[in-house]
């Protein structure tokens, strides 16, 4: 147990953003399981792509300004769901028989707000060099006392 411990806790980051992807693609299969793709339907298709591509390229990003870039796309694309919400509401509203679930787009939402905020909360990437030289003077403090 001490070894996954230590391993998602190296990983965290990483592993919160392929969840985030792994949820957009799992949005994105439901979407077109249920055939969730005439006219404005395409809106969340077309989110869940945008999301699981954002979350997989940001897996790849090393530079602050890149993942600050990506973080407000995630913003921004947050905000499809929030559309979806108006979109079901207005359907259930036109056909008291409607089966759009009232809060399902938010499901959009919440995970490119994770996806954001992963990449806010990453801290700067350092190299090994960075990582040894520390490490050494760490050492050599302690020897010197």
């Amino acid at each position: 147990m001490a070894s996954l411990k230590r391993f998602v806790q190296q990983y965290f980051p990483t592993i919160l953003l392929l969840m985030a992807a792994g949820g957009f693609a799992m949005i994105a299969a439901e979407l077109l399981l249920t055939s969730h793709t005439d006219g404005l339907q395409m809106v969340g298709l077309i989110a869940s792509v945008i999301g699981l591509i954002l979350g997989v390229v940001a897996l790849f990003m090393s530079g602050q300004k890149a993942r600050d870039i990506i973080a407000i796309l995630f913003i921004v694309l947050s905000i499809s769901g929030l559309l979806g919400v108006l979109q079901h509401a207005g359907a259930r509203a036109d056909d008291a028989q409607s089966a759009a679930p009232p809060l399902a787009s938010l499901s959009l939402s919440g995970l490119a707000l994770l996806g954001a905020a992963v990449l806010l909360g990453m801290g700067q990437p350092r190299t090994a060099d960075v990582r040894a030289g520390k490490q050494s003077g760490r050492r050599n403090a302690r020897s010197a006392r």
